[in-house]
C-alpha cells in the first residue's frame, strides 16, 4: 500500500538530490547518488521498490563510498515520477515533464524497423549510416567517437 507521507518524504528527497537525465539514452532514466545506503533503501521503498540500488562506488582515494538508485526502464520512470509528481518543486517537476514527453515518442518508426536513437542515445534521423554488413542502423557519431579512439591509442606510441 501507498503511504503518501512517505512518497512525500520521497519527492522532497529526490527534489533536492536527484537527477532527471533525458539527454544521452534513448530512454530517459531517474538518479540518486548517496553516502547513505539507507536513505536510498527508505527512497526505493517509498516509490514501490522500483529500481536498483548499485555501490559503494569510489573513485579517488580521498572520496568517500557512495551508492546510487536508478531506473532506466520506462514503465519505472513513468511510475516514480507519476508516484512523485504532487510533491515535486517546479524545477523537478519541468525536468520530469521533459522525460514523460521523450517517453511519449517510440524508439521504432510506425510500420518499420528502423530505431529512431542509437543504443547511446543519438538521433538516427540524420546521423544514421549503411554498415558494412548492409543494415541501415549505424550512427555517424558513435562510429566517429570509435575512430577515434582508435587512432589516438594506435599512434600514441609513434
Amino acid at each position: 500500500m501507498v503511504d503518501r507521507e512517505q512518497l512525500a518524504w520521497a519527492a522532497g528527497f529526490f527534489d533536492g538530490e536527484g537527477h532527471t537525465n533525458t539527454k544521452t539514452r534513448k530512454n530517459p532514466s531517474l538518479s540518486i547518488a548517496q553516502v547513505d545506503v539507507r536513505l536510498l533503501q527508505r527512497f526505493q521503498r517509498a516509490v514501490l521498490d522500483l529500481g536498483h540500488i548499485n555501490g559503494p562506488y569510489k573513485y579517488t582515494p580521498r572520496q568517500q563510498p557512495h551508492y546510487q538508485w536508478n531506473t532506466h526502464k520506462r514503465e519505472h520512470v513513468q511510475a516514480v515520477i507519476v508516484m512523485l509528481w504532487e510533491w515535486l518543486g517546479q524545477y523537478k517537476r519541468d525536468q520530469a515533464m521533459k522525460a514523460l514527453q521523450q517517453l511519449a515518442v517510440p524508439n521504432k518508426k510506425p510500420g518499420t524497423k528502423m530505431k529512431r536513437w542509437c543504443k547511446r542515445g543519438h538521433q538516427l534521423g540524420v546521423t544514421r549510416y549503411v554498415t558494412p554488413g548492409g543494415h541501415n542502423d549505424g550512427c555517424y557519431k558513435c562510429r566517429n567517437a570509435r575512430n577515434i579512439k582508435y587512432y589516438a591509442a594506435k599512434y600514441s606510441g609513434v
